[in-house]
């Protein structure tokens, strides 16, 4: 199993408790993400956490049910940014901006991103159609929110981030919600293609179902996405898990 979440509460307490129903079946191994997903590829008994599922990357990896969720990813911009008021101007009343709009400006605020992460379906479209106006780092950590540092030291002007994770910095910031975003993403373990990937997989998932019973985890499961949301997240989430109740393959 490959960890590269390290610093994250919430994140580290709902894979720590799928590890605890593994009952020592698993090596733990902290590397770099863009590794993580490159060993996926090519090593038969790896999984790692904390991935967003996509057409396109199912096609290479087997993915779990999902074991937590995440409010909407974000626009997330400094407090003092130059760029805040024209972020303002374009938002709409409840503070949602449509990305598409934004970098259609002849000026717009450099973007960074991450290269190999998803930001959903829609977004990774919308971005791919924009990359000379996005800062794109190609290098990778062990830790979710890599691209805070870099706003942070004003490198880059805004990022795309989920809002519990750009809350982990110290930074004054301001959020506005993506028009194309989901309103809520849900959370996997990747594992390899293989056979012994298949039965890493439903283990994972038994251990997610078991887990979905306990009110403590369901309390972590739900810790990001918000009081208005939480109802429809534990549908969509129960939906999940009762879709394929003994089936490892996504």
């Amino acid at each position: 199993m490959l960890q590269s979440d390290a610093n994250q509460s919430v994140e580290r307490q709902t894979f720590k408790a799928i590890l605890s129903k593994l009952e020592g079946q698993y090596e733990l191994t902290q590397i770099q993400r863009n590794r993580a997903r490159a060993m996926l590829l090519n090593e038969p008994r790896a999984c790692s956490p904390w991935l967003k599922k996509t057409a396109e990357r199912s096609q290479k990896y087997s993915f779990s049910e999902p074991y937590m969720y995440e409010a909407g990813l974000q626009l997330v911009v400094r407090q003092n940014s130059r760029w805040l008021p024209v972020l303002q101007n374009l938002a709409s009343i409840d503070g949602t901006i449509h990305l598409q709009s934004l970098l259609q400006h002849e000026s717009t605020p450099l973007i960074g991103i991450e290269s190999n992460r998803s930001y959903g379906e829609e977004l990774d479209q919308i971005l791919s159609q924009f990359q000379s106006k996005l800062y794109i780092r190609t290098s990778s950590s062990s830790q979710l929110g890599s691209m805070l540092p870099m706003m942070e030291r004003s490198f880059i002007d805004v990022i795309i981030e989920y809002p519990a994770i750009a809350a982990s910095s110290k930074m004054a910031a301001r959020h506005f919600k993506i028009y194309e975003a989901t309103e809520f993403s849900a959370v996997h373990i990747a594992c390899t293609k293989s056979a012994q990937g298949d039965i890493n997989l439903q283990l994972i998932n038994q251990a997610i179902r078991e887990l979905a019973n306990e009110d403590n985890y369901r309390r972590w499961v739900l810790e990001h996405v918000g009081e208005q949301t939480a109802d429809e997240v534990i549908k969509v989430w129960s939906s999940a898990l009762a879709e394929h109740p003994h089936s490892s393959k996504n």
